[in-house]
C-alpha cells in the first residue's frame, strides 16, 4: 500500500524557517558567506520578523520594514543602512521564503524586487601620472614589505584582501604571474563561538566568485624586484606566517600619501589606477576583466572604464584621418 504524506496545517514562525534554512545553508555555502548570513539574521532579520508566523508576513511588511532600515527609523541602526546593505538583507528573505514555499509547502507571499532609494555613490578616482609617479617614487626608495604590497597593487589590480592572502609561494616565477587563490577578511564570529572574547575575527578563504580565482602575469621589471624578495613561506606583507589585516593595510596606505602630499584616497584606487593605466594603453575590455577577477565583462565597463578627456580628445583625433583634404 503506497503511503501518503500527510502535509501538517500548522504553519511555522519566521525564526522556525529561518534557523531550519540556515542550518541548510550552513551544508552548501563557503564559511564566510554563512556568517553573514547569521549575523544579518540576528541582527535584523528575526528581531522584526522572528515571532511572526511566516504565512501571514506580506510583501508590504517586508517593503515598510526595508524602506525603514534605509531611512533609519528603527533601533537597529542610527543614520540608516545603504541600500546594497538592505538588499542583501532582502535577497535573504527571498531565500527564506523560497525554502518555505518550495521545501516546507507553506503558501507564502511572493516578495519579489524591493525598490530601494539609492544614494549617489562617490565615484572612486584613479590616479593621475604624475600622483603615480611620485607614489612609486616613495614605494621604490624603501621597499619593505607593506610598500612592496602596495607596488604590487599599483601592476596587477589586486584587491585589499588579495594581497592580504598572497604568500610568496603564490609568486610564480616560472610562469612570471602570481596565482590568486585566496583573500582575507574580517567576518562576525559564529554565533556561540569566541562571542564572549572578540567580536571578529580574520578569515582566510575563497575570494569572492570563481572569476577571481586567476593568474595575473607580472610586468618584467617588478618581476625583477619580487625575486630579490622571495622568502619561503611566507606572507608576502608580513614577511612571516602572520596574516596582515586589511584594515592595517588600508592605514599604512593613507599615511604614505600623507607622506607624499598626494589626496587622500582609498586603497581601492590602487586597483581603479591600474584599470586606468590599462584602459589608456588599449587593453581589450575581455583581457582586463579577467585580470581584475570580474565574473562578466559589464562590470568592468561600468565600474572601471572611464576615459579622461586627453584619451577622448586622442581618440577623436583619429577621425582628422578620414577628412579629405582639398
Amino acid at each position: 500500500m503506497k503511503s501518503e504524506v500527510i502535509k501538517s496545517t500548522k504553519t511555522s514562525s519566521f525564526a522556525d524557517v529561518a534557523i531550519e534554512w540556515l542550518s541548510w545553508e550552513r551544508c552548501v555555502c563557503k564559511e564566510s558567506s554563512y556568517i553573514r548570513y547569521e549575523d544579518a539574521m540576528y541582527r535584523y532579520l528575526l528581531p522584526r520578523f522572528g515571532d511572526e508566523q511566516i504565512e501571514q508576513i506580506a510583501r508590504k511588511d517586508v517593503l515598510d520594514f526595508c524602506q525603514s532600515l534605509v531611512k533609519g527609523e528603527n533601533d537597529y541602526n542610527g543614520g540608516g543602512l545603504a541600500a546594497g546593505t538592505v538588499a542583501g538583507l532582502t535577497s535573504i528573505l527571498r531565500n527564506v521564503f523560497r525554502y518555505a514555499r518550495d521545501i516546507m509547502e507553506y503558501n507564502v507571499a511572493d516578495i519579489g524586487y524591493i525598490p530601494l532609494a539609492r544614494k549617489r555613490t562617490k565615484e572612486i578616482r584613479a590616479f593621475s601620472l604624475e600622483e603615480q609617479k611620485a607614489l612609486e617614487a616613495y614605494l621604490k626608495n624603501d621597499l619593505n614589505p607593506s610598500n612592496l604590497g602596495i607596488l604590487l597593487c599599483l601592476y596587477t589590480g589586486l584587491r585589499v584582501g588579495e594581497i592580504c592572502a598572497l604568500r610568496w609561494d603564490d609568486v610564480l616565477f616560472e610562469e612570471k604571474c602570481i596565482y590568486v587563490h585566496n583573500a582575507v577578511q574580517r567576518l562576525p564570529n559564529a554565533r556561540g563561538q569566541g562571542r564572549g572574547e572578540k567580536k571578529t575575527r580574520l578569515v582566510l578563504s575563497k575570494p569572492k566568485s570563481a572569476q577571481s580565482v586567476r593568474k595575473i602575469p607580472v610586468p618584467s621589471k617588478l618581476q625583477n624586484i619580487l625575486v630579490n624578495k622571495w622568502e619561503e613561506g611566507a606572507f608576502i606583507l608580513s614577511g612571516s606566517t602572520k596574516i596582515t589585516e586589511p584594515r592595517t593595510m588600508q592605514y599604512r596606505f593613507a599615511s604614505i600619501l600623507r607622506t607624499c602630499g598626494l589626496e587622500n584616497a582609498s586603497f581601492h584606487c590602487l586597483r581603479h589606477t591600474f584599470a586606468t593605466r590599462c584602459i589608456e594603453m588599449g587593453m581589450d575590455v575581455k583581457c582586463l576583466s579577467e585580470l581584475l577577477g570580474h565574473s562578466n565583462v559589464a562590470i568592468t565597463l561600468g565600474t572601471y572604464v572611464h576615459p579622461s578627456m586627453d584619451i577622448k580628445q586622442q581618440q577623436m583625433e583619429r577621425l582628422s584621418d578620414l577628412f579629405i583634404q582639398k
